[in-house]
């Protein structure tokens, strides 16, 4: 009587690690950009609510927002990729345009870009 083997080859089972730990190690590079632009976004969003923020200059109003994201250790976001917009109504907004690189290995890296209107919600 021949004997089957039983179960998964050695080779199956590195190969399963090995795409295992690629998709976690993507998914911490992609997950922290993610969650920079959420720390981003929530620091625009309070700002935005508050009722000084009609009457807000853009240097002050990135002073505000740079001073809420280093509490959270985002450093470095540029005036460039903030807009302060009004609408037919005369409602002020925060349109942000914002991009974000992680790198993955070698030359290969990922770029995700955030495109958002960030009006106030009261």
């Amino acid at each position: 009587m021949k004997k089957y083997q039983n179960g998964a080859t050695m080779w199956s089972t590195l190969s399963i690690i090995l795409m295992l730990g690629f998709i976690a190690y993507f998914t911490a590079i992609v997950g922290s950009i993610y969650l920079d632009y959420k720390f981003i976004k929530e620091a625009m969003q309070t700002v935005v609510d508050e009722p000084k923020f009609k009457t807000m200059t853009k240097k002050s109003l990135l002073t505000v927002i740079n001073k809420r994201l280093v509490i959270n250790n985002i450093r470095g976001l540029s005036a460039d990729v903030i807009t302060i917009k009004r609408d037919k109504q005369d409602s002020k907004y925060i349109h942000l345009l914002y991009t974000d690189k992680g790198h993955i290995i070698s030359n290969v890296s990922v770029l995700v870009v955030f495109d958002e209107e960030i009006r106030t919600t009261k």
